[in-house]
């Protein structure tokens, strides 16, 4: 479970206030215990800004960085902002300090695995409660559930699905978006349209023409597994 938005503001606003260097910080998560299962889910984490004025861009970037696997992103977050409001006024704008590049980084290796999530979630008819439902497992490199939330509730508004990923999985019935805990591995879905979708693909995809370069950077390997359209091609090193 990711530190949020407002969890980490109001840390950094009593350490700032206690004037508190970034080297006695501590970061150790103090959230709350995990939801309960298919409880509501926030689609976006957006909260007042702090006493020093930093701009609005810094809370856009602490949001991503949040979602971030590196457990010391919310250090990070407050080495900048004491450097912000101790002197370095246009540290933002500075693409070659460590620590900038250290953050743009990890904000655009969230950016990508949103992008990613979005293209490549593949749904299965399948019965849930005993009630038809579409259901996708994913599996995402950052805490990145919540950020997508939204663009998969408007995309897919008319029909009942969940997405499960191991970090938190995403329940829409079609009238109210819930969130759950993640499950721990693949639950295996498949439905009907599987051998059908398997047979189609192997009579229209000319492996000879791929690029398996090209392929590999918009989507790495191990993602394959859960791709049927990639399930057997195996591309040279």
């Amino acid at each position: 479970m990711r530190m949020t938005l407002e969890t980490w503001i109001k840390k950094a606003e009593g350490y700032l206030a206690t004037d508190t260097p970034p080297s006695w910080a501590d970061w150790e998560s103090d959230e709350d215990h995990p939801p309960g299962l298919f409880a509501p889910a926030r689609c976006d984490s957006r909260a007042g800004t702090l006493r020093p004025d930093v701009g609005p861009e810094f809370y856009e970037w602490a949001d991503l960085i949040l979602c971030h696997q590196d457990s010391h992103g919310a250090a990070i977050l407050y080495q900048i902002l004491w450097r912000l409001t101790h002197g370095e006024k246009n540290l933002l704008r500075i693409k070659t300090d460590d620590q900038m590049r250290r953050l743009e980084l990890m904000c655009r290796a969230v950016v990508t695995d949103i992008h990613r999530m979005k293209g490549f979630v593949r749904f299965k008819k399948i019965l849930l409660n005993g009630i038809e439902t579409y259901g996708a497992w994913y599996e995402p490199d950052h805490f990145i559930v919540p950020r997508v939330a939204g663009f998969f509730r408007s995309r897919f508004a008319l029909m009942r699905w969940v997405i499960f990923t191991p970090g938190g999985c995403l329940f829409w019935d079609c009238h109210r978006l819930r969130f759950g805990p993640g499950l721990a591995r693949d639950p295996g879905l498949r439905d009907d349209y599987d051998d059908l979708w398997q047979t189609y693909y192997k009579a229209t995809f000319n492996p000879s023409r791929a690029n398996p370069k090209l392929l590999r950077a918009h989507m790495p390997q191990r993602f394959w597994k859960n791709l049927p359209e990639l399930r057997g091609f195996n591309s040279p090193v």
